[in-house]
């Protein structure tokens, strides 16, 4: 899949590979034709359509005299609307400079502002609707990437829980541990509608439980029996000492 910023770079020099820079094989040039299809023009897509003659929406060569006529009318009134968007949006920074000259506007009754007023504030109310409608579906995007089944959960705790008799080492234990807490994140992921929701988390919450405290049982055996293990150690040399001088 290739990435947005990719298809920008290539519709400003479509010929030549955005990855290295080199002139672009006909294969590369066929595989960014079909990723980088869009569903509405942008000023890249009006210079890439000026430059290769190809339809950025369909990814098809365009030869039709009259077809091309009507592309590049559509890239111009695009064109004048960004760059009225733009104008209007430098004069909504600062409504007492017009921003086609420069200079101060003396009073808010003057024509010039009353004119800039009229023409700007629907393409100001625009791109503010805008802006608020991309960062929903940005932050919708975000929640849905982040969100988890009910049984993906389930699967971690039991997996967790016939995992712990087999730990043996200290780090093994300190990895089980680190994917517990992991387990406890996705908790507050859980996709589901409010009741369910409820009901479920309060489920995993008295599993999660449970095999904490298995846990905590299981490494408290562990680290007795490592300090059965240290005092043998420590006393064998002693007893073969001890037993020699007897003989």
């Amino acid at each position: 899949m290739v990435s947005k910023q990719t298809c920008l770079k290539w519709k400003k020099s479509p010929y030549k590979n955005p990855r290295n820079n080199e002139d672009i094989s006909d294969a590369v040039f066929k595989k960014l034709l079909r990723e980088c299809k869009v569903d509405r023009w942008s000023e890249e897509d009006c210079d890439f359509f000026h430059a290769t003659s190809y339809n950025p929406l369909s990814g098809r060569k365009i030869s039709s005299e009259k077809t091309k006529s009507s592309f590049k009318k559509k890239c111009n009134l695009l064109k004048m609307k960004n760059s009225s968007e733009k104008m209007c949006l430098e004069w909504d920074l600062n409504k007492m400079v017009n921003p086609r000259t420069g200079r101060k506007l003396q009073k808010q009754t003057s024509k010039i502002y009353q004119s800039l007023k009229k023409e700007c504030e629907p393409i100001i109310q625009a791109h503010r609707e805008k802006r608020k409608s991309e960062k929903r579906n940005k932050e919708e995007i975000l929640r849905q990437e982040s969100l988890i089944p009910f049984d993906e959960v389930s699967n971690e705790i039991q997996r967790l829980h016939s995992e712990l008799a087999k730990l043996k080492t200290k780090e093994a234990f300190k990895q089980w541990k680190a994917e517990f807490d992991e387990v406890g994140k996705k908790k507050s992921k859980l996709v589901g509608n409010t009741l369910e929701l409820d009901q479920y988390k309060k489920k995993l919450g008295k599993e999660i439980y449970a095999l904490y405290e298995a846990y905590d049982e299981t490494f408290y055996q562990f680290e007795k029996e490592q300090e059965k293990e240290k005092k043998k150690r420590k006393l064998g040399p002693k007893v073969r000492n001890f037993e020699d001088d007897d003989e």
